[in-house]
């Protein structure tokens, strides 16, 4: 569904949020800059401080898995 929207002209931008075992959602928005190219800014503020380093590398794994060339800068 993800991919559907981001292919679509009518979206720019999805926000969605998923759960990894916390009682709060890790929120993803995901802007669509040109056809081929997306920017995926993932907020884990509400992530325990000692948990974000293995929250980000299954985001990473996540996304390298769909397709997604995956820069963790910023």
């Amino acid at each position: 569904m993800l991919a559907d929207s981001l292919s679509d002209d009518r979206y720019h931008e999805v926000e969605f949020q998923c759960w990894m075992g916390y009682d709060r959602p890790v929120t993803a928005r995901v802007r669509r800059l040109a056809p081929s190219v997306q920017r995926i800014t993932v907020q884990i503020a509400d992530v325990p401080e000692s948990e974000r380093e293995e929250v980000v590398a299954v985001l990473v794994r996540v996304l390298d898995r769909c397709g997604f060339l995956v820069s963790t800068e910023g």
